[in-house]
């Protein structure tokens, strides 16, 4: 798959490690990248001058120590790919800083990270690399066995909607057995009930104006031969997102796949709201958010 030549995943020596490790292994043997870099990044001292004067020591290059570490969870749950090169890489300074330059400078199509519930560590760190990488992001949760069967791709219709099912579609095609649903929310006019439609009445006209759409949206897409069968929800009390995740639940998706940015505003700079709610749910599916790197770039250099 030529989208994703160079995968960063993110360690921080906690037991979610070898999730991420064996979800790797599964995407160096699935997506076949040039390169998969293995980072970690340790925050600076505070105050660091006066510690080093007292304790030169502290001063030693911590690159090996940590360097080992990885390499002996790699020996445990990576498995090599002939074609696939693989590199350690420990940095020091802010977590999101050195991370997110780390993948600028590599040129990364691909940032793997954890989503913790109740593994040692926090999540924090993954919902603001979020908003910060000009790149598609993989959230993988804790424990999780990486699996590419039944993909769930939630749209809008909009631009970056489109990325997420061509995206899908590239997937679909590494694995025959793999299905493709789309999903689209739709909410009833807030105030339908001044008309002299009724609910149902409403809900078929709302249903109905998304198949349309639906219809069209995916007209303009090559599935390149993969089927794709579109469900509609309607939301009714709950949010975007939580009909996202219960649909996922009750279709056992092996993952969920979304557009960074969708016809919301910009409520975290590079990320949707529906996306960026549905990183911080505590949920036992991974989550691929895709972004558009060309986008996200040049609206970097705007806000420059």
């Amino acid at each position: 798959m030529d989208r994703y030549k160079r995968i960063m995943v993110g360690l921080d020596f906690t037991p979610m490690d070898k999730t991420l490790v064996q979800t790797a292994s599964f995407l160096a043997a699935l997506l076949k990248p040039e390169k998969i870099y293995f980072v970690n990044a340790q925050e600076g001292l505070e105050n660091a001058e006066e510690w080093f004067a007292e304790y030169p020591e502290l001063d030693a290059p911590i690159d090996e120590k940590f360097k080992e570490e990885i390499e002996a969870e790699l020996k445990l749950h990576y498995e090599p790919v002939d074609g696939v090169s693989s590199e350690t890489l420990i940095l020091e300074g802010s977590v999101i800083k050195e991370l997110n330059q780390q993948v600028q400078i590599n040129e990364i199509d691909l940032l793997v990270v954890g989503r913790k519930n109740g593994l040692k560590g926090s999540g924090i760190i993954s919902q603001k690399l979020a908003h910060k990488v000009p790149t598609s992001i993989l959230f993988v949760p804790e424990g999780g066995k990486p699996l590419l069967e039944n993909i769930l791709v939630a749209v809008d219709f909009s631009h970056n909607s489109r990325l997420a099912v061509e995206e899908a579609i590239e997937l679909a095609l590494l694995n025959s057995n793999c299905d493709i649903t789309v999903l689209n929310t739709f909410w009833l006019p807030l105030k339908y009930y001044k008309t002299s439609k009724t609910e149902a009445e409403f809900n078929q006209i709302a249903r109905a104006n998304a198949e349309r759409k639906c219809t069209q949206f995916l007209n303009e897409i090559n599935t390149k031969g993969v089927n794709l069968k579109p469900y509609f929800v309607s939301k009714r009390e709950q949010y975007t997102y939580e009909a996202i995740y219960d649909f996922a639940l009750e279709q056992q998706a092996s993952i969920i796949v979304i557009g960074g940015m969708g016809h919301t505003n910009f409520s975290a700079l590079l990320l949707g709201s529906i996306a960026e709610k549905l990183i911080s749910v505590d949920m036992d599916i991974p989550l691929l958010v895709v972004k558009d790197k060309n986008a996200t770039h040049g609206l970097l250099d705007i806000l420059k």
